[in-house]
């Protein structure tokens, strides 16, 4: 196992980003993250990259494998 997250919530105030989300990555997997604006998207990935704590669940990283990824900031 690369990667696993179980039962993961995130709030930000009253707003409900993650819900309950179990995700899992294993070696040769490949996946994608899509979704429209505002539906949290970024904010998982820093979830799953360690730059911010979820609310509630449990995260696995292997330390073997390192997290990245590119955000798109609007110019």
């Amino acid at each position: 196992m690369l990667l696993s997250a179980e039962h993961l919530s995130l709030n930000f105030g009253i707003r409900q980003l993650l819900n309950n989300v179990n995700f899992y990555l294993t070696e040769g997997d490949k996946t994608g993250i899509i979704g429209i604006n505002g539906t949290g998207k970024s904010t998982f990935l820093k979830v799953l990259a360690g730059e911010i704590e979820p609310d509630e669940g449990t995260l696995f990283r292997n330390p073997n494998i390192k997290i990245s990824y590119l955000s798109q900031n609007p110019v």
